[in-house]
């Protein structure tokens, strides 16, 4: 796999109620990540940019036993954006208004 196709590694980690999604370079182990983070994982595996900016989901964590779930990609979606061209690097207002506290 050359460094131009690499696909990128996520959580869906439990914050406040909400399910946020990580993402983070393939180089990192998705165990390192989630020990860091120190909240409960609901799911990992890849992700990358499709040919229209949405993010698509796939695989799963050897480390943490883990697969990536169906509804995941609508979350990076969701909370890192999709079809703009440009990612943001925060969860979507609406994403914050929807959440329990």
């Amino acid at each position: 796999m050359t460094e131009r196709n690499m696909k990128s590694k996520y959580l869906i980690v439990g914050i406040g109620g909400m399910e946020v999604p990580l993402v983070f370079s393939p180089f990192l182990q998705h165990e390192d990540v989630a020990l860091a983070v120190r909240n409960p994982v609901h799911s990992a595996g890849f992700c990358e940019l499709d040919s229209t900016g949405k993010w698509i989901t796939s695989g799963k964590s050897v480390s943490l036993e883990l697969d990536a779930r169906q509804n995941d990609a609508a979350i990076l979606n969701e909370h890192l954006g999709a079809g703009s061209g440009q990612v943001p690097c925060h969860p979507s207002p609406t994403a914050f208004q929807n959440a329990k506290h």
